[in-house]
């Protein structure tokens, strides 16, 4: 498709290939009232005059020698920015054979010459005019796609920023702690964070803004700030249940584009080795102590901004050395289909069968192999107790 126009409003200009001096006098003389065209004899140089020319229509004499031996139709044809030009084939004779050839070769309308001026003036304009709502057409999805590259540019952009917002690996004597995060491609509103609150007490945390876009990575963005910096009123950060409590009070749906979150924050406590945990809508960690078989940990509560004046309870559970904990987003089983507990139930398998493998990738492969494809983004937490 020609692409060498800048301009977004298109003229009809005509290339007129012929190198007789007669032809294309009479040509002229029949175009004149309606059209510019440019004229040029030299058949063999016919391709780059016409990248220069950027025609909307070519006429070309068919049966001139030069022409003919040269098959400058085919010739045109072959050039990508010149193969969706019209080409206007004169023939002196009205000869089905000659018809054939000329439209085998590439022509686009077949005319005896010469034709009646008003004739060949409306065969010219139409052909002209589909090619100019070609090339319209063309420049709307280039800047369609320009507009799309843009965005897109923007949402990797701002999805690079919440992510670089997640804490780097952690190693200590306590614990491990690590994370994985697989994306769609569309901007989502997983976020996930840990650290310790003071030198006794390690918080971690996983939330998921619903939706995708710009919105949601925002606020994802938002909450990772507040709990990250610790920055809710009135709020003692190693109490879950108050934690979610505060956020339920501070981000009510109305305030926030009617966006709401899950969340599951826990706080692991050193001395006791207790965990106390509060959820708010969202999928049940997974524990595993030892060589036992894992439990849910899920504790009840609504989404995050569902519903004003909720107290959010939070439940308990000791943490013996050896221990492991995911918490993940439903990303890592939801399919889009009626599927999405049976998925649940055999991730907590994977969880299982990889708790001593020590690598939360493997886990992500896993899921997504079971899955076929992730629907939506996928977050994983992964917490060692030593």
């Amino acid at each position: 498709m020609n692409s060498g126009h800048a301009n977004t409003v298109f003229e009809h200009r005509v290339l007129v290939v012929d190198p007789t001096k007669l032809g294309c006098q009479t040509i002229q003389a029949m175009l004149a009232p309606e059209f510019s065209a440019v004229f040029f004899a030299d058949p063999f140089g016919a391709v780059e005059k016409a990248k220069t020319v950027n025609p909307t229509v070519i006429l070309i004499d068919f049966l001139c020698p030069l022409i003919k031996n040269r098959h400058i139709i085919e010739c045109l044809r072959g050039e990508k920015t010149l193969t969706d030009i019209p080409i206007l084939v004169l023939c002196m004779h009205e000869d089905a054979n000659m018809k054939y050839k000329a439209f085998k070769m590439g022509a686009n309308d077949f005319v005896q010459k010469y034709p009646h001026p008003l004739e060949l003036i409306a065969r010219i304009r139409y052909h002209s005019q589909a090619y100019i709502r070609l090339l319209e057409k063309q420049k709307a999805f280039e800047a369609l796609a320009e507009s799309q590259r843009l965005i897109r540019q923007e949402l990797d952009e701002a999805e690079r920023y919440l992510i670089s917002l997640f804490p780097p690996p952690s190693a200590g004597a306590i614990l491990d702690a690590k994370w994985s995060y697989l994306s769609t491609g569309a901007l989502g509103g997983d976020a996930l964070g840990y650290s310790w609150i003071d030198p006794d007490h390690f918080a971690v945390y996983l939330l998921d803004v619903c939706g995708h876009g710009v919105g949601a990575a925002l606020l994802g963005a938002s909450l990772l700030n507040i709990l990250r910096s610790k920055s809710l009123v009135n709020t003692d950060f190693r109490h879950p249940g108050e934690v979610l409590t505060q956020l339920n009070t501070t981000f009510d749906m109305e305030s926030q584009g009617n966006k709401y979150f899950t969340i599951w924050y826990g706080v692991f406590h050193k001395n006791t080795r207790m965990l106390t945990y509060a959820s708010g809508g969202h999928p049940p960690a997974y524990f595993i102590s030892g060589h036992s078989i894992g439990q849910k940990l899920q504790a009840k509560g609504l989404v995050i901004g569902g519903m004003e004046g909720i107290t959010y309870q939070q439940e308990s559970i000791e943490v013996p050395s050896g221990s492991r904990l995911y918490v993940y987003s439903d990303g890592l089983y939801e399919s889009g289909n009626q599927e999405s507990l049976k998925n649940l139930q055999h991730l907590f398998d994977i969880f299982q069968t990889c708790s001593q493998c020590n690598n939360s990738q493997t886990i992500l492969s896993r899921a997504k192999a079971a899955l076929g494809a992730f629907y939506d983004d996928a977050s994983l937490l992964e917490i060692c107790f030593h």
